[in-house]
């Protein structure tokens, strides 16, 4: 096998005079019948080859050895003099027979040697710096044949490149062997934490350094370091905040760019490329966050723009046809049809035909799909000249009219597996259990919960809310999730599922994994974590885990503090804990006839707190099914509220009392089970 060297370029320019016109032909002809791979650039500027393409012609072209090991410093000095005043090169006077010999001892050996690419038509199509981690790369390849990315990469500088005309970063983004590009494809480079519809786009959320509006990203040949596209310059002097594009300021930050479809190759000259105005530039810049054009690119000038406006309902089942709308513009001529193609896994195999709405509003319709899938649906819109535009792939998930039982997924342990559950939220989202982040749990007639994620903070998901939600199963460590998920309300104010009840030791075990669990014990242990919670040892053998977001008050919880948590159930590496979300989740047990208050009796504890503003919880405990009232009545004996009215199940239940519309004063609760009652007094401080 012959060696592969790409590591330095010697440029050998000859000029047709003072003899040198046979060292020429000499090299030529042993180009042209030893090395057919050999490459031959054009000369422009010493090193400076990126904008010229491959040729096989003599004179002062130049011919490019990449010598690597073969390197020799001396035929390197002899080869590399400056240009003249007219761009030619001096005639050296000294490249002797034996430097000829040497490069045909190079050919020989393989050192010129470097995998044929085709880098035509291939560039970057579209460039966004967003907010936050709203930033991406989407790659073009207009060559007319699949390609393998790994035969390029990205390279990048920070800021200026700290030395001119290098990459601080040559090796940015390398691509895996056999990562096909099909023609008129792109490829979408971005951050893990973009916003979901970037990421919905994306073919490597790896790409973790995205810079900033006055970096240079360029995509280079990797064989040879030839500069394909850039944006951005190579320079040392970048500008404080960004390159101007199109006569926009600052435009490659907090900016769209999408390339022109006028636009067949890719520009290593970024001056050029950017331009002065929206007229010579090759791009079209674009507000921040305008995502409307990724995904896809066309080169045909004349083809109509087509981009979604909605999909309906929000929450899709397998028994919901599915409405949409789209804008199709054209630049030329008039819309005259449209379709949309539909399907799963990139296979739109279904079609079905759009009509016109109104002006530039079309409309159209998908019939029930398949339940736990993701539907990909793309439109194609042709106009009176007969050519065809395309809007980006949309998705959507298709929930199931038959969900799955939690206490079912948890049996499998399936990751990546598309489900459907219902159930009633029992810890609501909007940062309660981490502030930036949503961590519900939700739980249903199987008696199991599970946990909801999201990257982002869904504020509208309450305790007591039943909803169906579709999306991913997967793991976190060792907690089983549903993430990646959309969901409807179907109801809210929902009484919880039951908690079940075990002693401390009883929960430590996995089966209890965001299932809703009550837990009586003692405080043994008070342990901060960081500055983010509080966790609690009950009884020395489980924890109660609270974190500060919950905003519940723990300072009463001290070592010898005996109580009621509810919460669920939560397994952390090799740790079991019980998350708490709620202050009225919390219940001092105190003590009677000097025994522990215990479930196994009729019960009405001390409001907690008391006296309150305007929230108090009243905790009971009873031992068998019982229909429980809860009447409240002021000091004129009026009843204000009915806190409780039903069958409850044998355990200790907490109500949360919000005396918002009452004046300050004495109130009477009284708890009634059949002939029996208890009363406490409770005072509203305002």
């Amino acid at each position: 096998m012959k060696k592969m060297i790409s590591s330095i370029l010697f440029i050998i320019t000859l000029s047709v005079s003072q003899g040198q016109v046979d060292y020429e032909t000499q090299i030529q002809t042993i180009f042209n019948n030893s090395c057919t791979s050999c490459h031959l650039y054009g000369h422009n500027s010493g090193l400076n080859l990126t904008t010229y393409a491959t040729t096989m012609s003599g004179g002062n072209n130049g011919l490019v050895i990449a010598a690597g090991d073969h390197a020799n410093s001396e035929l390197y000095n002899r080869i590399t003099l400056p240009e003249t005043a007219n761009g030619d090169m001096p005639p050296t006077g000294s490249l002797s027979q034996s430097d000829i010999d040497l490069i045909a001892q190079w050919i020989d050996e393989g050192a010129l040697e470097t995998p044929a690419v085709d880098s035509e038509n291939l560039f970057f199509s579209e460039w966004a710096e967003g907010t936050s981690y709203n930033k991406y790369i989407e790659i073009y390849n207009g060559t007319g044949e699949e390609i393998d990315l790994s035969n390029y990469k990205v390279s990048s500088c920070a800021n200026g490149c700290d030395t001119s005309g290098e990459w601080d970063y040559p090796d940015q983004v390398v691509f895996d062997a056999g990562t096909m590009l099909a023609s008129g494809d792109v490829f979408v480079l971005t951050h893990p934490s973009a916003d979901p519809s970037i990421v919905d786009q994306a073919d490597d959320v790896s790409f973790t350094y995205m810079g900033n509006g006055n970096d240079a990203f360029g995509l280079v040949v990797s064989s040879t370091g030839l500069v394909i596209d850039i944006v951005g310059d190579m320079s040392s002097n970048a500008p404080d905040i960004a390159w101007d594009v199109a006569g926009v300021t600052n435009a490659t930050k907090d900016h769209t760019l999408v390339r022109k479809s006028s636009v067949e190759t890719g520009n290593s000259d970024w001056a050029s490329s950017a331009g002065t105005g929206a007229a010579n530039s090759e791009w079209i810049v674009h507000d921040n966050e305008t995502w409307d054009y990724l995904g896809s690119h066309s080169q045909s000038v004349d083809a109509p723009v087509v981009i979604f406006n909605s999909v309906s309902p929000v929450f899709i089942t397998d028994a919901t046809e599915i409405e949409f709308t789209t804008s199709i513009t054209t630049p030329v001529g008039s819309v005259s049809s449209a379709v949309v193609k539909y399907g799963t896994s990139g296979q739109l195999v279904n079609e079905s035909e759009l009509y016109l709405e109104s002006g530039d509003i079309w409309a159209g319709t998908i019939p029930t799909q398949q339940g736990n899938i993701v539907l990909q649906m793309r439109v194609y819109a042709t106009n009176s000249e007969g050519v065809e535009g395309q809007s980006v792939i949309a998705e959507r998930m298709i929930a199931s009219s038959t969900p799955s039982a939690i206490s079912d997924l948890y049996l499998s342990g399936n990751s990546d597996e598309i489900v459907t559950i219902k159930g009633i939220v029992t810890i609501g989202g909007g940062g309660l259990l981490y502030p930036t982040q949503t961590k519900a749990y939700i739980q249903d007639q199987s008696g199991r919960g599970m946990q909801l994620f999201d990257y982002e903070l869904i504020d509208d998901l309450e305790k007591g809310d039943e909803i169906e939600a579709v999306g991913y199963t997967g793991y976190y460590n060792t907690t089983y999730q549903l993430k990646d998920f959309s969901y409807r309300e179907l109801s809210s104010g929902n009484a919880l599922p039951d908690p079940i009840v075990v002693d401390p030791s009883q929960a430590n075990s996995s089966e209890y994994e965001g299932t809703l669990v009550s837990v009586t014990g003692n405080v043994t242990v008070v342990t901060p974590v960081s500055s983010d919670g509080t966790n609690f040892t009950i009884d020395d053998v489980t924890s109660v885990m609270i974190w500060n977001s919950t905003g519940i008050d723990v300072s009463s919880f001290v070592v010898g503090y005996r109580g009621q948590f509810v919460g669920v159930g939560s397994q952390y590496n090799d740790q079991y804990q019980l998350l708490v979300g709620y202050q009225s989740d919390i219940t001092t047990v105190v003590a009677v006839d000097d025994e522990s208050t215990i479930a196994d009796r009729f019960v009405l504890k001390p409001a907690y707190p008391n006296p309150f503003n305007p929230v108090t919880k009243l905790s009971f405990s009873i031992s068998a099914p019982s229909e429980i009232r809860m009447e409240i009545y002021d000091v004129n004996g009026k009843l204000v509220e009915l806190a409780a009215n039903g069958l409850f199940q044998p355990g200790f239940h907490a109500i949360e009392w919000n005396a918002i519309e009452l004046a300050s004063g004495m109130y009477f609760v009284h708890l009634i089970k059949g002939t029996e009652r208890l009363t406490q007094k409770v005072m509203l401080l305002k």
